[in-house]
Parts: C-alpha cells; sequence; structure tokens
C-alpha cells in the first residue's frame, strides 16, 4: 500500500479547494486520482492554477524523511497549458514493500 500525499512546497498539503490569487487566478493545486497504489501501478498527476504555458517542475518525495534517491525521485517538468493546466503520470516504484507514504511537490 503506498499513498501519495500532494502538496506545493511552501504550501503545505493540499486536498482542499484552492483559494482564489488576484483577479481571477486560483492558487496551484496539484492532485492525483488515487491516494493509494500499488507498487509497479502508475500515478496519474492533474494540476490546476498556474500561468498559461508556465514550466512546472514536479518531484514525488518519501513523506516520512526517508532518502529520495534513485530515478524515480528525480525532478521532472511539465508545461501548463494555455488554461494553466497540467497532466502527468509517475511510476510507482516496485521496491516499495509494505505502507510508504510519499508527496508530489510543484516547484
Amino acid at each position: 500500500m503506498l499513498l501519495l500525499v500532494c502538496s506545493l512546497v511552501g504550501f503545505g498539503v493540499l486536498f482542499s479547494r484552492p483559494g482564489t490569487v488576484g483577479k481571477g487566478r486560483t492558487s496551484p493545486e496539484v492532485i492525483t486520482d488515487r491516494s493509494d497504489y500499488e507498487p509497479g501501478s502508475t500515478a496519474h498527476i492533474t494540476g490546476s492554477g498556474f500561468r498559461p504555458k508556465e514550466t512546472v517542475g514536479l518531484q514525488v518525495l518519501h513523506a516520512d524523511g526517508t532518502p529520495d534517491t534513485g530515478e524515480d525521485h528525480a525532478r521532472w517538468y511539465v508545461a501548463a497549458d494555455p488554461h494553466g493546466e497540467l497532466v502527468t503520470s509517475w511510476h510507482v516504484c516496485e521496491i516499495f514493500i509494505g505502507a510508504a507514504r510519499f508527496r508530489v511537490r510543484s516547484l
């Protein structure tokens, strides 16, 4: 059982509705399609509230302070669409056995 917790750097865990930032903009939000994943599965990640066509860095890290080593924890970049939304995915490592908690962060 693996849990992904979505967060933005400096904003903490985000599972609530995004707030409003300025005129008509919402604060960035990153969410996953599920909260629990089996090793070897794919986590589908969506985001909204970014600037149109902004390049957004994403990274999946251990939520419990376990060292984040290996390719699965490398930062990757996704371009937001003209509406400030993004879609991407993350492969859940097969080596995780038992319960582990991760968080997705945008940079």
